[in-house]
Order: C-alpha cells, then structure tokens, then sequence
C-alpha cells in the first residue's frame, strides 16, 4: 500500500469505497500496477471497522483495517491492519 492511498484512506469516511483497477492506479507501486493491468484486475479498497476485518477482531484495536475486494466478486476479500502513525 503506497502513501498516497494510506493517507487517502486514513482521511476517507468508514466503508467508503475505492476502486483500484488500470485506470485506478495513481500512485500504486509498479509491480501491483503491472499486476492489476495485466490481468485486468478491479478491486476495491475501503477503511472499515474492526468487527467486519474477519479473523482480525482480536487484533490490536488501535489499528487502522483495510478492506481488499474483488468488484464483481465480494466473497473475495482480504483484509489488512495498519498503524495509523505510519502514511
């Protein structure tokens, strides 16, 4: 995850989604950028709350938690805890 979208998410409101995908791609770095244009890939990319990160609940509440989902496909998802210090 770059700065940019760190600090893009950090400021967003909860669940507001992003889409990431070849036109999407400002500031990615370039292996992820080769990556999402070679294959086409769309995902979004929202803050969420804690309790939805699954099998991240019981982590350290003082985290920031990304969500990662496949556009067209919501049971593909990852999820990500960041600390909110660190842009």
């Amino acid at each position: 995850m770059s700065s940019f979208w760190r600090e893009k998410l950090y400021k967003s409101e909860i669940n507001k989604k992003y889409i990431i995908d070849r036109y999407h791609i400002e500031d990615l770095y370039k292996e992820t950028k080769n990556v999402v244009i070679n294959y086409n890939l769309r995902y979004y990319v929202s803050i969420i709350p804690q309790e939805e990160a699954y099998g991240w609940q019981d982590w350290d509440s003082s985290q920031v938690y990304f969500k990662f989902e496949a556009v067209g496909f919501p049971s593909v998802k990852d999820f990500s805890a960041n600390n909110p210090k660190v842009v």
